[in-house]
């Protein structure tokens, strides 16, 4: 985990994140964690500041995947796509 200055407000807080990840299928993608911590240690759930997000740098590009609810539905959405062509693949037919 890494962690940035403490920022001055009603509730102090500062950034911190995860251990960055990279894809073991390509080169060029990193995935890593980014949520709001409060001086008292508890992590904002979006109600001040932001809820935590699942980053990702792609061929140099960072994107916002989205809060971890939303990553969650996009796996599963990934998955079922990989599953119909993988079925179509072990078909075996010409189409």
């Amino acid at each position: 985990m890494r962690a940035d200055s403490w920022q001055a407000a009603d509730r102090p807080y500062r950034s911190i994140f995860t251990a960055d990840r990279r894809l073991d299928a390509a080169d060029v993608a990193d995935v890593w964690g980014h949520a709001i911590q409060f001086s008292g240690g508890s992590i904002d759930t979006g109600d001040v500041v932001d809820a935590p997000r699942v980053m990702a740098e792609i061929g140099g590009i960072s994107v916002d995947l989205g809060t971890t609810a939303e990553v969650r539905e996009f796996v599963r959405v990934c998955m079922a796509v990989a599953d119909e062509l993988d079925s179509w693949a072990a078909d075996g037919s010409d189409g």
